[in-house]
C-alpha cells in the first residue's frame, strides 16, 4: 500500500503536466486557428480560460495580476473604455468595441499569470501558426486561380477563411517567424 503522501504528489505532478499541455494545446490552437476558423479561437480561449481556472491557485494569480504592470497597462485600456461609455450616445457601437477588446484582456491574463513554456514547446507553437497561414495562402491562391469553381471579381475576395488584410499581416508575421527560427538555430547551436 502506497503512501498517500507519495499519492498526493504523484497525484499533484500529474494534474500540474495536465494543465501544462492543455495550456500548450490551447495557445497551439489559438496560433492554428487565427488564420484559418474564427470559431476555433473562440473555442480556444475559451479552453484556455477553463484551463486557468481550473488550475487553481488562483489568490496567487490574482498577486500576479496586481503585481505585472504590464498586465494592469492592458486591462487599463478596457477602462478606458468603460469610462467612456458614461459619455456616449452610440452605446450600442461602445458595447461592440469593449467586448472586442475582453478576448485580448482575457489572453493577457491568462499569459501574464501561467507559467512559461520552453523553447521547443515555443518553436512548436509559432511553427503551428506557421504552417496554418501557408494553408490559409494556399487555399487563397486556389481562389484566385479558380481551383475550387469560385470566380472572383475583386481581388480582395481572395482570401478564403479571414480578411484578406488580416491574412496578409499574418504571412508578414510568418516570414519573420521563420527568419527568427532559422537565424536563431543557426547562430545559437
Amino acid at each position: 500500500m502506497q503512501n498517500p503522501a507519495v499519492k498526493f504528489r504523484t497525484l499533484l505532478k500529474y494534474r500540474r503536466a495536465f494543465h501544462h499541455y492543455t495550456y500548450l494545446i490551447g495557445l497551439a490552437a489559438l496560433g492554428v486557428s487565427l488564420p484559418l476558423s474564427k470559431y476555433v479561437i473562440s473555442v480556444s480561449l475559451f479552453l484556455l480560460a477553463t484551463n486557468w481556472i481550473l488550475e487553481g491557485n488562483l489568490r496567487n494569480k490574482v498577486l500576479q495580476i496586481w503585481h505585472r504592470k504590464s498586465i494592469l497597462l492592458l486591462v487599463s485600456v478596457m477602462l478606458v473604455y468603460l469610462a467612456g461609455m458614461l459619455y456616449t450616445e452610440n452605446v450600442t457601437h461602445g458595447m461592440k468595441r469593449i467586448l472586442s477588446f475582453v478576448p485580448l484582456i482575457a489572453l493577457s491574463i491568462i499569459l501574464g499569470t501561467n507559467g512559461s513554456f520552453s523553447r521547443r514547446e515555443i518553436k512548436y507553437i509559432l511553427l503551428a501558426f506557421v504552417l496554418a497561414v501557408c494553408i490559409s495562402s494556399f487555399f487563397s491562391i486556389g481562389n484566385y486561380y479558380g481551383w475550387f469553381q469560385r470566380v472572383i471579381s475583386d481581388i480582395r475576395e481572395i482570401s478564403v477563411f479571414i480578411s484578406h488584410l488580416q491574412l496578409s499581416l499574418m504571412v508578414n508575421l510568418a516570414i519573420i517567424i521563420l527568419l527568427y527560427l532559422i537565424f536563431y538555430d543557426h547562430f545559437n547551436r
